[in-house]
C-alpha cells in the first residue's frame, strides 16, 4: 500500500511533464501487460501464467515508488528562512 505522503506527489509526478517519462511508459507497459491476453507466460498455465503477471506489477510498482521519491526529493520545497531580529547591512 502507497505511504500516504505519495499520493498527492503521484499526481504531480504524472501532471508534470519533465517527470521521468520511462517510469510513466514502464506503468502503462505494466498495465497493459497484465490486463492483456497474449503474455510470455500465458494465463492457461495457471500458476506460471499468473506469477510473470505478478512479476511485471511487482517491478513497475516498484519502480514507480522509486520514481515518485526521487521526484518528490528533487522538487521538494525548500523552507522559508526566519528572519525575524536579523538585522541586514547592504553597503
Amino acid at each position: 500500500m502507497p505511504e500516504k505522503r505519495n499520493v498527492p506527489s503521484l499526481a504531480r509526478f504524472f501532471l508534470d511533464h519533465k517527470a521521468s517519462p520511462f517510469s510513466k511508459l514502464f506503468l502503462l507497459f505494466a498495465v497493459v501487460y497484465v490486463i492483456s491476453p497474449v503474455d510470455f507466460v500465458p494465463d492457461i498455465a495457471i500458476i506460471i501464467g499468473w506469477l510473470d503477471d505478478l512479476a511485471v506489477a511487482a517491478a513497475s510498482g516498484t519502480s514507480l515508488l522509486m520514481a515518485v521519491r526521487r521526484y518528490r526529493r528533487e522538487h521538494a520545497e525548500v523552507p522559508a528562512i526566519e528572519t525575524t531580529g536579523v538585522e541586514v547591512r547592504t553597503s
